[in-house]
């Protein structure tokens, strides 16, 4: 009887949202653009293969639609925090129109070509990383904790309709009517998202923090959070074995196939840090152990609290010797993610002088911002720019009161 009252509830909670029509609003902008989403996947793999005849190059177009959901993914929740929730989404429906509109207009004077559809592609993967946080935080805003349970579900149904219906779509046109067709659908789409969003300011605002949380603050306690999840952990911990499974394993093909050294060893194409995997790679391992046994379990940490993730993050830091630790260690890491990253564009066969340079670009770019953003955590505890206030209060006490 209990659950038969609980799926009552339910039931009950689920036909309340839809019956709200701000809600009904949010959710078919939510359907047309993530229609838009998937008819743009269809059509970036289909045109750029006919206009390079290369599965790779479709490769290379499909990564700059979705690395800038990596590389912004972090923040982009952040910044749906602190700006305009319904102005955000304003701004990616028009944006997403906008560039639909640049693709029509390309295909319909002839004019495309594939370095401007990787630009736009990657215009879109921006827009997109920002809409998807704003959305949430929206359905929040709007409906409250206790029936944003069940909003999430139905934007999942939304998802699901966008996902067989967009496809279609798109390969429809792109079959009958040709490029242009597909993204004057797309425009369509937008328009028609824009105009649901329109008038919803009110419901999704909701109620800004007068005094934010600096954005170092948000991204160490996102990441703390995200750890403490036992899910999150197993993946992490199954990826450390699977990748030190995979460098002993060619470590020692490599020795067996050479059993006897060279006489005289010159590095022609190999570098330095391809040649220091060897040393970096159990390094970084003896300090992925020092870091658990720091932030997570406390071991090492003599003013370690229990649950206070932003208090262990600062008073961490605090200490030279530890962060110059940290640094040592995201140099490390940066001569490991270096190789790591060439070697996996080599895998994937982009493995050609024309292309050389672009590979070392992309794995000193990706190199780049991962140490920086790891080394940015202890400089910036270092530097003053994040600090424990309560710690503070608490050490001045009622005497300065």
């Amino acid at each position: 009887m209990h659950g038969c009252h609980a799926g009552q509830d339910t039931l009950y909670g689920t036909v309340s949202i839809v019956r709200d029509p701000a809600y009904r609003r949010l959710w078919v902008s939510g359907l047309c653009s993530n229609m838009a989403r998937w008819m743009d996947l269809v059509a970036v793999g289909w045109i750029a293969l006919q206009m390079t005849g290369s599965p790779f190059m479709v490769a290379v177009a499909a990564f700059a639609r979705s690395a800038p959901m990596m590389v912004l993914g972090p923040f982009a929740g952040i910044v749906a925090d602190r700006l305009s929730r319904a102005h955000l989404l304003l701004v990616t429906q028009a944006g997403g129109a906008v560039i639909a509109l640049a693709f029509l207009a390309m295909f319909a004077l002839d004019a495309a070509g594939y370095w401007p559809l990787v630009a736009l592609e990657g215009a879109f993967g921006i827009l997109w990383s920002l809409d998807f946080p704003a959305r949430r935080t929206a359905l929040f805003s709007m409906l409250g904790a206790a029936r944003v349970a069940q909003a999430v579900s139905l934007e999942t149904v939304s998802m699901q309709i966008a996902k067989m219906v967009g496809p279609v779509v798109a390969g429809a046109c792109l079959a009958s009517l040709g490029p242009a067709a597909c993204y004057a659908v797309m425009v369509a789409a937008f328009a028609v998202g824009l105009a649901a969003t329109l008038g919803l300011r009110r419901r999704i605002e909701g109620s800004p923090a007068a005094h934010p949380a600096p954005i170092l603050a948000t991204l160490a306690s996102g990441l703390a959070a995200a750890w403490a999840s036992p899910i999150a952990r197993a993946v992490l911990l199954l990826a450390v074995i699977l990748h030190i499974w995979a460098a002993v394993t060619l470590s020692l093909e490599s020795r067996n196939a050479r059993p006897q050294g060279y006489r005289v060893e010159k590095h022609r194409a190999s570098t330095y840090a391809s040649r220091t995997m060897i040393w970096s790679g159990p390094l970084l391992a003896l300090f992925i152990g020092y870091h658990l046994a720091h932030l997570t379990f406390g071991t090492v940490h003599p003013e370690f609290v229990e649950g206070d993730v932003y208090h262990n993050f600062i008073s961490g830091f605090t200490s030279w010797p530890v962060s110059l630790l940290y640094i040592t260690a995201m140099l490390a890491l940066g001569l490991h993610l270096f190789h790591g990253t060439w070697s996996m564009l080599q895998t994937l066969g982009l493995s050609h002088p024309r292309w050389n340079p672009l590979r070392m670009a992309f794995a000193a770019g990706v190199t780049a911002l991962v140490v920086i953003g790891n080394v940015s955590f202890p400089v910036a505890v270092l530097g003053g720019w994040l600090r424990d206030d309560r710690a503070e209060i608490a050490r001045v006490g009622p005497a300065s009161r």
